[in-house]
């Protein structure tokens, strides 16, 4: 044999000997490749149970509750996000659009770990990933699961970091827009509330600021997290000063006693702030954040809206007290005064005044 061929033939079986491959440079390629955007969470899906490859209209809902839930992985499901990670690497590598993928169109991106992304790719197109990361010792499940898991919790800590900054600003706001949470007909519509915090998240987050999430809002997570700030609205001396953020306030109050509440617009609404629906009876309110006592005008007012939107009792709730005519002109009318700090009283009071009317 000649001196040459023994060469060529050492250079071959050189080139294939199996390389091992550090373990940053593994942990790297895998996420560049097959998670990256929104495909992290897709795999901690996948690890949860979530069944399918593909995100569609008709998932979605099931995909967003699952990733924002606690880590609720099984053996079955983790073979599964791991058989679609090993497989998505293996099939881009093998490609040719793994330089336009990782590199960008410029190849500029990544352009500091391009050798060591160059030399992944070529040992996954030798031995597959599989066999690269048992050559390494490189625990592949354990790096999915808990990689997944840690950028989901650092994504939840930034944007609950953001909410905590804003909360001044945000809470009355939502507050306002909670207050809206049913529709004329006494049902459930928090379609205001959910569109304020998604606006708010969409101005402060953008898909490339969230490594688990991406672009699937945790919209969920987010109204868990504030749920304490309305419980905190429940003592009084956390009343708002502004005039329509006390209405949403009084809103709140009077339907976690288990009335369907409508706060009305601002204008034409005839002296009702409130429309509160329980057992087929209605209350017509109105609100007054004032610093001096309530006089007869604004319980006159009340009467009237009472008897425009056809309620069965009217209500004026307020701080600072009422005057003397204000006293007299509800005890001729049957219109409730109940001051602010007593709206706990809301309930009993106008269940009382019912059995009354008979």
């Amino acid at each position: 044999m000649w001196p040459f061929s023994r060469k060529a033939g050492a250079a071959e079986s050189e080139q294939a000997k199996p390389s091992t491959l550090p373990h940053d440079v593994l942990a790297q390629g895998i996420l560049l490749t097959t998670c990256s955007g929104v495909r992290l969470a897709a795999v901690y899906a996948n690890m949860a149970g979530f069944p399918d490859e593909i995100i569609t209209p008709d998932n979605a809902a099931r995909f967003d509750e699952i990733i924002q839930a606690p880590p609720a992985f099984t053996q079955v499901g983790i073979e599964v996000g791991v058989n679609r990670v090993v497989e998505g690497c293996n099939m881009l590598c093998q490609s040719g659009a793994f330089n336009t993928l990782i590199f960008g169109v410029t190849g500029q991106d990544h352009a500091a770990n391009r050798p060591e992304l160059e030399r992944f790719c070529s040992a996954v197109q030798r031995q597959g990933l599989n066999s690269l990361c048992a050559q390494a010792g490189f625990d592949l499940r354990t790096f999915l699961t808990e990689t997944s898991t840690e950028r989901r919790k650092a994504d939840l800590r930034a944007l609950f970091a953001k909410l905590e900054e804003k909360r001044d600003y945000l809470k009355p706001l939502l507050l306002r827009a909670r207050a809206k949470g049913r529709n004329k007909y006494g049902d459930l519509d928090y379609t205001d509330y959910v569109a304020e915090l998604a606006e708010f998240l969409r101005t402060y987050f953008q898909a490339e600021d969230l490594q688990f999430f991406y672009n699937r809002v945790p919209l969920l997570a987010c109204m868990n997290f504030i749920e304490d700030w309305f419980a905190e609205g429940l003592n009084p001396l956390a009343m708002p000063l502004d005039g329509i953020d006390f209405e949403h306030w009084c809103a709140a109050r009077i339907e976690a006693q288990g009335w369907a509440v409508r706060v009305s617009k601002s204008t034409g609404d005839q002296g009702v702030d409130i429309e509160a629906m329980r057992g087929g009876k209605m209350v017509a309110v109105q609100c007054k954040r004032y610093q001096q006592p309530i006089g007869n005008k604004s319980v006159q007012e009340a009467f009237t809206g009472m008897t425009h939107y056809r309620a069965d009792l009217a209500a004026v709730i307020g701080t600072g007290g009422f005057t003397k005519a204000a006293l007299d002109v509800a005890a001729s009318s049957g219109v409730i005064l109940l001051d602010a700090e007593n709206i706990s009283e809301f309930s009993s009071i106008v269940e009382t005044r019912l059995q009354h009317m008979g």
